[in-house]
């Protein structure tokens, strides 16, 4: 099963959803999770049809920033358990394998000052949940400095506690996929910086 997460920054661009169409055609995931949709659950739904997906949760975006799109084909059924504007918590079951598994969705916080509350809500979920779990993202944080291109130096005390949170959560860092963030900015159309935690 393969699952595509991307921060977006925006879906109903027309250069964003083709190569959205793009990725999902190629690749055929069969759960799509993106993060600062920009959009509202009408607008998506039309997209998520075309894409031939019948199944989706939303978080709606705050005026003109965030939203979290969930979409999911008939191999897979999710029960969201919990959402807010940084993360989405469902149960899947794989419907072939017969699976079950815990996952959460996580669109960290942008400001740091906000970024600890989710990373409390990150520990809570881990400390509950006793099915095999994924959590899967944009964290808007590295793990160390060459994550990063141009721009700013990476905070070195947010760094350590992003790594706390990994070894508090008992995740292992499965190493983002696509370009690396590059001065805190990623182009339209691209899959930028994400992390994949187990």
């Amino acid at each position: 099963m393969l699952i595509l997460t991307w921060n977006c920054q925006g879906v109903g661009r027309t250069l964003t959803s083709q190569a959205l169409g793009d990725l999902v055609r190629k690749n055929r995931p069969s759960i799509v999770f993106l993060m600062e949709s920009k959009n509202n659950k009408v607008k998506l739904e039309t997209i998520s049809n075309k894409l031939g997906f019948d199944n989706s949760s939303y978080v709606d975006p705050d005026g003109l920033s965030g939203g979290l799109v969930l979409w999911w084909d008939t191999d897979v059924k999710l029960d969201v358990e919990f959402n807010s504007k940084n993360y989405m918590h469902v149960i899947v079951s794989e419907i072939a394998s017969r699976k079950v598994w815990a996952g959460t969705f996580v669109y960290g916080c942008p400001a740091r000052a906000g970024r600890n509350i989710v990373w409390e809500e990150i520990r809570r979920i881990a400390r509950a949940e006793l099915l095999p779990w994924l959590c899967i993202g944009d964290f808007n944080q590295v793990l160390c400095n060459n994550d990063k291109m141009g721009g700013n130096y990476p905070n070195q005390s947010a760094i350590s506690l992003f790594h706390e949170l990994i070894s508090d959560c008992g995740l292992i860092d499965l190493e983002f996929k696509g370009p690396k963030l590059h001065g805190g900015i990623t182009g339209t159309g691209q899959i930028s910086s994400w992390s994949v935690l187990i």
